[in-house]
This record gives C-alpha cells, structure tokens and sequence, in this order.
C-alpha cells in the first residue's frame, strides 16, 4: 500500500508588499520581480535566479547592511513583526527571521551563511551565488520548508556590493523526499526479514518488486502480472494450500 500526500498549503497569488517607502500598495510579486529587471542592471544569471517559482524576492546592499526593497505572495508565511520595516536594517530583519527556523542545525548555518560580513568575504573571495534550505513555521505555526537563494554582485566604480535573495516554498518537494525516505527504510527493514518484498499501490492495483528471490521467480514468474489483485489469485492457486487460500486472497484486499 502506497500513502498518498497531498500539498494542501494554499498561497496567496496575490503579493503583499513589504517595501513601505519605495513600493506602491497592492504591486504584486510578478510586478515587483519586473521592475527590478528593468530598474537594475542585472547580469544573466540574476535574471535566471528569478526566472524559477520565486515565493519571496528581497533587494539587499550588503556594504550598507541595508533590505532595500521586497515582495512575496505569501503573508502567511513571509509576515514580519512589528517595528521590522522594508527599507530597513538587514540585521533587524535577520535577528526576527533566525528565531523562525526550527532546526537547531539550519539555524547555526543561517547565522553562518547570511550576515554583512560573511556576504562581503563571499564577495571578495569570488563566490557569487550561495544558497540553503530550512524548516520554519509560518504565522499559525504551521511548518513549511523554504530554500534561500543569494545571489550578489560589486559595482566595480562604486565598490558597493549588492544581491538579492530569492525564497522558494519546496515543502511539496520535501513532502515528496520524506515520503520515500520513509518507504527506503521501510522496505530496507523488511528485506532483511524476507526474501521477497512487493510494495502495492492498492487504489491502482499495482505493484512494485523490491527484492525476489531466486526461487520465487522461478516458480511463480508467470503469477507476476500488471494486476496486483490478480498475481495475489494466481500465486494463491499455485502456491497456497486449498484450505487456506480463501484467507490469503481476503488478507490481501
């Protein structure tokens, strides 16, 4: 039996803006990522960071340790608390956001990763691009996974360096690799009990083999067939005792 998951996180489509001084009220996200394309002089590869499903995107200077500017379309999930303001301090906004991740772990590499002096070092020591993936909970402390991407640039007649950090919601994707890490260790567990192990997708009547023994598909290849329900009927008319088939074929529905 498979367990299906359904993403059931329902955004926002249209953005809020989190920029108070240089936005105008109710620009939605897709707005916002065009006028920054056509107000900076991004290079390709910003261009490319922001062609993907971007739930948030934020303006930063990372020499003035300044957000400049930001837009996403989850406030649910993007919320930030009162006195936290865009244009604002970048450590203001760093020190309310940290206390959202919920892993210890991601939590240090965060702090690690994404402050004014890491960002600068990254900067002059040719590393342009970096990116991390944490769990936080949203404004109801539900949980959601997010990847963080920063992607930096120095103005080579100023010095100044700036960036933009673009957010990506990937819990789906998370639900997705947890779920069959789940199923990995599962089967890993009953491979070590059997010598013969079928997952089945009972909803679909299939089925996928992840271990047979040598006997099994000799003996019973021709019972393998597309059918789940049908292999369980044809293995027990082969391989089960007549008293005790009616209780196979039943166990197995």
């Amino acid at each position: 039996m498979l367990l299906g998951l359904k993403d059931t996180r329902h955004s926002i489509k249209e953005a809020f803006s989190l920029d108070q001084g240089s936005m105008d009220s109710g620009q939605s996200l897709e707005q916002y990522i065009s006028s920054l394309l056509s107000r900076l002089d991004w290079e390709k590869r910003y261009r490319r960071a922001l062609s993907y499903d971007a739930a948030g995107v934020f303006e930063i200077n990372v020499s003035r340790n300044r957000i400049v500017s930001g837009a996403a379309d989850n406030e649910e999930l993007f919320y930030h608390e009162p006195g936290v303001n865009i244009p604002g301090d970048f450590d203001i906004h760093l020190t309310s956001w940290r206390k959202r991740i919920l892993s210890p772990r991601e939590r240090e590499l965060f702090d690690r990763t994404i402050n004014q002096r890491a960002l600068m070092e990254a900067v002059y020591s040719g590393v342009t691009e970096c990116s991390l993936s944490y769990r936080v909970n949203d404004r109801y402390g539900v949980p959601a996974y997010l990847r963080e991407n920063v992607v930096l640039t120095k103005n080579e007649e100023t010095g100044e360096v700036t960036g933009l950090i673009v957010m990506r919601d990937i819990t789906a994707q998370k639900m997705v690799e947890e779920e069959n890490e789940r199923r990995r260790r599962l089967i890993t567990a009953l491979s070590s009990d059997y010598t013969t192990v079928f997952l089945a997708n009972l909803e679909r009547d299939t089925y996928e083999m992840y271990r047979g023994s040598e006997g099994v598909m000799t003996q019973y290849s021709r019972c393998l067939v597309r059918s789940f329900q049908e292999s369980v009927r044809l293995f027990a008319e082969k391989g089960v005792n007549q008293q005790d088939r009616d209780m196979f074929i039943n166990d197995d529905d």
